[in-house]
């Protein structure tokens, strides 16, 4: 994981980083933690704080709200054909306030029926961040689009459902998804938790719970660049980091001499800092 201090920027269009944005606003009232804040910001600046420059991306195809990579694709098909196959009544026509969804699955079902077939998915949240994957690439989407992927009372289509006249799987299909299934699960079980990361990052820090916070802690205490900081400063971050992506390949975050006022935490990509025209 890499950390740069206001003069990081993508030049990978698949990115993804926290951001400490308007950290002291939200400190003020504090006035012990503004003090921790303002000499972690002294201290920082003294650390991680070359001469700005300005920052250009890169070039790479971005898979984020474009076309499924086809492992995720094809997971999509396999659970689909899986539940057809094992639990029919899943995927059917649902009400809600007088207007008909069709072929929609309830979050919370998705959730019981993926515990209950495997046995390597130990909590719910585990379970939620496997669906996320799915749902970050378009395989399986909210009936509306309005949310990631929760586990409540709301409808979900997998994309082979989007269309009126979707196939039923053959019983050639149901037996190469149950030969299937474990590697999916697999596949599911080690891209999840990341899924499920940048699903937290995205929520309004005032919407957090605690088990999210203590899930964002979790991450800060692998960082590097932070071990330095107390349990309390840490605990604290986790409240106010925020999630950023910028697909775009070319985007510049900001310009040589601007004032910096966040810290960029990249999960994936790469930058290039160009100062006075050097790179």
């Amino acid at each position: 994981m890499l950390i740069m201090c206001n003069y990081a920027l993508l030049d990978d269009s698949w990115c993804f980083w926290m951001s400490f944005y308007t950290w002291t606003q939200h400190l003020k009232c504090l006035s012990i933690l503004l003090l921790v804040f303002q000499k972690y910001r002294q201290y920082m600046a003294g650390f991680l704080a070359p001469p700005y420059g300005v920052l250009e991306t890169g070039s790479n195809d971005s898979k984020w709200g474009g076309v499924p990579s086809e492992r995720i694709l094809r997971a999509g098909k396999i659970l689909r054909n899986a539940i057809l196959s094992r639990s029919p009544h899943m995927i059917r026509d649902r009400k809600y306030h007088l207007k008909t969804y069709r072929q929609c699955c309830v979050g919370t079902e998705l959730v019981d029926w993926l515990m209950q077939q495997n046995s390597c998915v130990h909590s719910r949240s585990q379970a939620v961040g496997m669906w996320q994957v799915l749902l970050e690439e378009g395989v399986l989407n909210h009936v509306d689009q309005e949310y990631h992927f929760q586990d409540k009372y709301l409808f979900y289509r997998f994309l082979d459902d989007e269309n009126e006249d979707a196939p039923m799987p053959t019983d050639e299909e149901k037996k190469e998804s149950d030969e299937e299934l474990q590697d999916t699960f697999l596949l599911l079980s080690q891209t999840g938790p990341d899924a499920h990361m940048r699903l937290l990052l995205r929520k309004s820090p005032i919407h957090r719970s605690a088990d999210d916070l203590a899930i964002i802690y979790e991450e800060l205490i692998h960082i590097k660049a932070l071990s330095h900081l107390s349990t309390t400063v840490k605990r604290e971050l986790a409240g106010f980091l925020i999630f950023e992506s910028h697909p775009k390949a070319g985007t510049v975050l900001f310009n040589q001499g601007e004032e910096g006022t966040s810290w960029y935490i990249i999960l994936k990509g790469s930058v290039n800092v160009v100062i006075y025209g050097k790179v």
